[in-house]
C-alpha cells in the first residue's frame, strides 16, 4: 500500500483525504463519519476532498477531525467547465474559510468547567421570587411565587417540592425566595 511505503521510507507527515468521486457529490453520499475512522485506522492526519455543493461538508469535516480541506475553486464560474457547477467562487470560498475557522473555534477543547463569563452570566438565570405581598401562613402558589430573573432566589427546580408550603412570616413582593422563608 502507498501509505505504508511512505511511512516505511521515513515520511510520517502524511495527510490522506476522504473523497466521494461524484460531481457533484450528494450530501447522503459524503459519509463524513469515515474521517475519524480513517485517522484511527491509518494513524495519519485526514482531510476532505470535497465535491458537494455549498460549504457545509468542509465545516462538518473539520468538526470530525479533518486537518485539510480541498475544494474546487474558480475565479469566474461563468467561464464554465466540468467543475463550474460545484466549484466555489471567491466570495463563497471566503465564507467557507470563515465558517471552517469558526467551527474550529467552537470545537475548543474538552472542558467541563464553567468559564468566568458563564459564572457571571448565571446571575441572569431564573430563580423563584415572591411576586405578591404575602402574610405568615399563606401557601406558596403560582399566584405569589414565580420563576423570574435574576438568579438571587431558590432554583426553579424546587418549585414542585415547595408548592403548597406555608410562609413563616410576612414578605414583600420582589423578595427572592429562600428555603428559610417557608415550612
Amino acid at each position: 500500500m502507498a501509505l505504508k511505503t511512505c511511512i516505511d521510507a521515513g515520511n510520517n507527515r502524511l495527510t490522506i483525504l476522504k473523497c466521494t468521486t461524484a460531481y457533484p457529490a450528494a450530501p447522503e453520499d459524503a459519509h463524513l463519519l469515515t474521517i475519524p475512522d480513517m485517522e484511527k485506522r491509518f494513524g495519519v492526519n485526514v482531510g476532505l476532498s470535497d465535491h458537494t455543493l455549498g460549504i457545509e461538508a468542509p465545516v462538518v469535516a473539520v468538526s470530525l477531525g479533518a486537518r485539510v480541506i480541498e475544494k474546487h475553486f474558480m475565479l469566474d464560474k461563468s467561464v464554465g467547465g466540468a467543475d463550474a457547477h460545484f466549484s466555489l467562487d471567491e466570495n463563497e470560498f471566503r465564507e467557507m474559510v470563515k465558517s471552517v475557522r469558526k467551527a474550529e473555534l467552537m470545537l475548543g477543547k474538552v472542558n467541563y468547567q464553567m468559564s468566568e463569563k458563564n459564572i457571571r452570566n448565571k446571575e441572569f438565570s431564573r430563580s423563584l421570587f415572591i411576586v405578591e405581598d404575602v402574610k405568615c401562613g399563606d401557601e406558596i402558589s403560582s399566584l405569589n411565587v414565580r420563576s423570574i430573573r435574576p438568579n438571587f432566589g431558590l432554583h426553579p427546580k424546587h418549585w414542585f417540592e415547595i408548592k403548597g408550603k406555608a410562609f413563616t412570616k410576612d414578605f414583600e413582593k420582589g423578595t427572592p425566595l429562600s428555603s428559610e422563608m417557608f415550612s
